[in-house]
């Protein structure tokens, strides 16, 4: 999915995320063969896919339109914002700053759930992939490449990328200092578990 949210810092004002960014990180999607949902909120983005799909997007591409007020994701929006203008709430760019990068993080669950009720594709296995995760082979590679279960996935849980090894952490310590281990980028649900 993609939702233009703007531009933001990650991490600090140094290090700003832009629409144009993702656009270009985008471009790789075109190499994956696997069978794709693409959930979009504007039809420039719809238009994007459809170019870079074009190669897949009868047969292994479904891209759908969304409205964001229609989202549950969307809709948490103005708690989410009471809670980051807690002058008290710590601040870490984007995360506990932006209310539309935590909606869109949400949404991340929200349309898998939707593509795994759908299952045009009827396949067993779906996987959330990040815009930028394969952002490094973008201008790399111009081969095919298909996305596959690890050997030892564990079918009767949910498979997350790891950051950093795990840490013996208080919740407390997690929020303070915004501790990573767990990505959110890239995760594996088989259907009916989910």
């Amino acid at each position: 999915a993609y939702f233009d949210i703007g531009s933001f810092p990650k991490g600090d004002n140094s290090n700003m995320y832009r629409p144009s960014m993702y656009e270009g990180w985008m471009s790789i999607f075109q190499f994956i063969d696997n069978p794709l949902y693409v959930y979009v909120d504007e039809i420039k983005y719809m238009e994007v896919f459809k170019d870079i799909r074009k190669r897949n997007l009868h047969n292994k591409t479904k891209i759908i339109l969304l409205d964001r007020k229609e989202l549950w994701s969307f809709n948490l929006k103005q708690n989410i914002s009471n809670i980051f203008s807690d002058p008290k709430y710590l601040k870490f760019y984007p995360n506990t700053v932006i209310a539309d990068y935590s909606c869109a993080m949400h949404a991340k669950f929200e349309v898998v759930q939707k593509a795994i009720e759908d299952n045009k594709f009827n396949t067993k296995y779906f996987a959330w992939i990040d815009i930028g995760l394969f952002r490094d082979l973008v201008n790399t590679t111009s081969q095919t490449f298909k996305i596959g279960i690890p050997t030892d996935f564990n079918e009767t849980k949910v498979a997350y990328n790891q950051v950093f090894s795990p840490m013996r952490r208080t919740l407390k310590q997690i929020i303070r200092k915004n501790e990573v281990w767990v990505g959110g980028a890239f995760f594996i649900v088989i259907y009916g578990v989910w």
